[in-house]
């Protein structure tokens, strides 16, 4: 089994899993039935997101002693056969939260470039001019 840029998919030990080509499927609990063989398929946690280091290609290494078996910590996971992950963003909601956001800077914009127009008009109404004669 490979992801789909070609890294090996692991079991619990961090050994690959082979198919041998052959049908397999997978349960809620994260074993994978392959030719009557039962394997692991290897689950991690970390509690902290922000533990990890981002390699790119969607890899992260994690942080010394960060990871652990996600089996022991019960970390409440579910595993999906034949599902794509959604994207855990609500467009709807950032969306919104994007054009608030625009509406502030256009608002503080403004604001600026009144301060600046004021500042300008003081600097040229209270600065006398000299003129050479």
């Amino acid at each position: 089994m490979t992801t789909n840029q070609g890294y090996y998919v692991l079991d619990n030990d961090g050994n690959p899993i082979q198919t041998n080509g052959l049908g397999f499927t997978v349960q809620n609990n994260g074993a994978i039935i392959a030719d009557g063989q039962e394997v692991l398929l290897g689950l991690s946690y970390t509690p902290n997101a922000f533990d990890m280091i981002k390699e790119g290609n969607n890899l992260f290494t994690p942080a010394e002693g960060v990871m652990q078996n996600a089996r022991e910590t019960a970390a409440g996971f579910v595993v999906k056969q034949k599902q794509s992950e959604g994207s855990n963003v609500d467009p709807a909601r950032t969306m919104t939260e994007m054009m608030n956001t625009y509406r502030t800077f256009e608002m503080n914009q403004r604001a600026l470039k009144a301060y600046d127009q004021s500042l300008h008009q003081a600097i040229f109404t209270l600065t006398p001019l000299k003129m050479d004669k």
